[in-house]
């Protein structure tokens, strides 16, 4: 068995419309919600989900947006050459090998908010175009991202903003990333995307990887800080073991990869 699926427009105050509020008492099917995504949680550190708002348009475009960027010409996506800020986050377009020696070519935007290390853009029509599907879906992804948290402080029984208040920071980041060829080991991506978010450090809560010809599931991966939160809440291990884990079906492959890894709003954690 895979990682299961939650449909999280259950936890939405439009799902209950005689209630207020995204913390009401559970109907049958959000309580078998919650137990599900308890039970994901303590065994993989991960979940699917669906019904997240997102809409399948957009998330196609941003793999259409993706495609036409990598396959401009060189010069065109040097002109928004990305570098490695002091804060150790990344911007813009690395090449191949820039971050390193196996890494594929990757675009990192930031928020639009973010005046100290605004995101590089590429020139020309098609640069515009570039930034104007890219900053609608990071606010999306974004808004989400702070849903999400909200949904694990009702299933954890945490207080409300408990977590929010810790890691709901402004400064999420789209990352797009290009294979030389398809990806054909759909556990590579996910096991991929839980090593990169390890590599970003305690400051990483939750990854939303976005898949290729299934816009409907995005697969949620917690971060390491986050991880442990749920250990101590839950009292139980998250098994790394489980990484294998295949992010989807066999045959539905893809040069292109999207990401959206959100960071804490402080070092200090509980």
């Amino acid at each position: 068995m895979g990682i299961p699926t939650i449909d999280i427009s259950l936890f939405y105050e439009y799902a209950n419309p005689p209630r207020d509020g995204l913390y009401v008492d559970s109907p049958v099917e959000r309580t078998k919600a919650v137990n599900t995504l308890l039970a994901s949680l303590s065994t993989y550190g991960a979940f699917k989900i669906t019904g997240h708002g997102i809409s399948g348009s957009m998330i196609q475009r941003m793999f259409e947006s993706s495609a036409d960027f990598f396959g401009q010409h060189r010069h065109i996506k040097k002109s928004a050459a990305g570098s490695c800020l002091r804060s150790g986050r990344l911007r813009g377009y690395l090449a191949a090998g820039a971050i390193e020696p196996n890494s594929p070519e990757t675009f990192v935007a930031g928020p639009l908010s973010d005046r100290q290390a605004p995101t590089p853009w590429p020139i020309g029509v098609r640069g515009d175009i570039f930034q104007m599907a890219m900053q609608p879906f990071s606010r999306d992804c974004a808004n989400l991202h702070h849903d999400l948290l909200h949904i694990l402080e009702e299933a954890l029984g945490l207080w409300d903003s408990e977590l929010v208040s810790n890691w709901a920071a402004e400064d999420g980041e789209v990352r797009l990333e290009h294979q030389a060829t398809p990806c054909t080991a759909p556990s590579t991506r996910l096991e991929g995307l839980v090593s990169q978010i390890e590599g970003h450090g305690a400051r990483t809560t939750l990854a939303l990887a976005f898949q290729h010809n299934a816009y409907e599931e995005i697969v949620v991966v917690c971060g390491a800080a986050v991880r442990k939160w749920i250990q101590i809440q839950l009292g139980a291990n998250v098994d790394s073991s489980k990484r294998h884990t295949r992010t989807v079906e066999d045959g539905q492959r893809s040069k292109y990869s999207v990401s959206y890894i959100g960071y804490e709003n402080n070092t200090t954690l509980r």
